[in-house]
């Protein structure tokens, strides 16, 4: 067993409960690493159902979940996978009016949506509750990946500011993804919610990696 989580780490795990917000190239791996670290509770918050142009980078949806609803296919899939793990999913999307009362019930946050609106809104909901927040962002073969509202209470505007209200208008849809960019960011998340629950120190809190997988570069930015 890796020395950082011993038997008392697996036990503070299994009491974890972690929200991720949108399940698609982000969210669906990210969901099964979290399921297979053994974290108690996992809730998937989306709205949106599977189409085909998502088979590529979301494998663990095939084509007879076309039409379906990811949450609901996703929560299935990692009911097989370990049902000693709660997975709650939730098919909608989230708004001011609800957000509070959802993310009031996790400890944790992730964001894997792909739009600046609901990033931002995430991230004052979390900022007013205190919850850590686990942020990821990718587009073609660049990703992002921060720990906001934790020991070092930096945030997503700390992180982009004015860039985002100019920069960040394209979502994946429109500036394509790669594969192994999703991986890459989603296995930072898992990483950086395993050292929430386990106590263990992280430069993503407070610092904004940066990497791109064409010409490898991985780059810490302190905010």
């Amino acid at each position: 067993m890796v020395p950082e989580v011993g038997t008392a780490g697996q036990k503070l795990l299994a009491q974890a409960k972690v929200l991720i917000v949108g399940a698609g190239g982000l969210g669906s791996p990210l969901a099964a690493m979290l399921v297979a670290s053994g974290l108690g509770t996992v809730g998937i918050a989306d709205r949106d159902t599977v189409e085909e142009s998502n088979l590529s980078r979301q494998y663990l949806f095939d084509e007879k979940d076309r039409g379906k609803h990811k949450a609901l296919q996703l929560a299935t899939r990692l009911r097989e996978q370990n049902p000693s793990v709660s997975i709650i999913p939730i098919v909608k999307m989230l708004t001011m009016s609800d957000a509070p009362d959802i993310i009031a019930s996790y400890d944790i946050v992730c964001d894997c949506t792909d739009n600046l609106d609901a990033r931002r809104l995430i991230d004052r909901i979390c900022g007013e509750l205190r919850k850590p927040l686990v942020y990821a962002a990718v587009r073609d073969w660049q990703g992002y990946a921060a720990v906001f509202h934790h020991t070092r209470n930096k945030s997503f505007e700390d992180a982009f500011g004015g860039f985002a209200s100019q920069n960040d208008t394209k979502n994946c849809a429109l500036s394509g993804i790669m594969n192994p960019t999703c991986g890459i960011a989603a296995s930072l998340q898992c990483a950086e919610v395993i050292k929430i629950v386990l106590g263990l120190p992280s430069d993503l809190d407070g610092g904004l990696l940066c990497f791109n997988i064409l010409n490898p570069l991985f780059r810490l930015l302190k905010l």
